[in-house]
């Protein structure tokens, strides 16, 4: 029984969260990494504004203004936490035209 209510305790304690960081990556028709660092994520979001004049492409690094998923202006994509180690920012990549933007927010482990 005593080890059930310490087992119950620690299920009760808070769990640290991370850093919350956001970053604004304006286009220049060209494809880039999230960060020129290795940085490990929880989760990520990317986000459109809805005054984009064309869509925004990510994925690996093979993106480009053709190859991509697709975020069009005014949307967003949820990449949610992950058990597998979390994502790195470097191998993550965007596709965004000239003066476009994304934002990016990720939680730091």
């Amino acid at each position: 029984m005593k080890k059930l209510l310490i087992a119950l305790a620690l299920l009760l304690l808070p769990i640290k969260a991370g850093d919350i960081h956001t970053r604004k990556i304006t286009g220049a028709a060209a494809t880039v990494a999230l960060s020129s660092t290795h940085i490990t994520a929880r989760w990520v979001q990317l986000q459109v504004p809805s005054g984009n004049g064309a869509n925004v492409l990510f994925g690996d690094e093979t993106t480009s203004s053709s190859v991509g998923t697709v975020l069009v202006a005014g949307s967003g994509q949820m990449l949610p936490p992950t058990s597998q180690g979390g994502y790195d920012l470097a191998q993550i990549f965007t596709y965004i035209a000239n003066s476009d933007i994304v934002y990016v927010t990720w939680e730091t482990f």
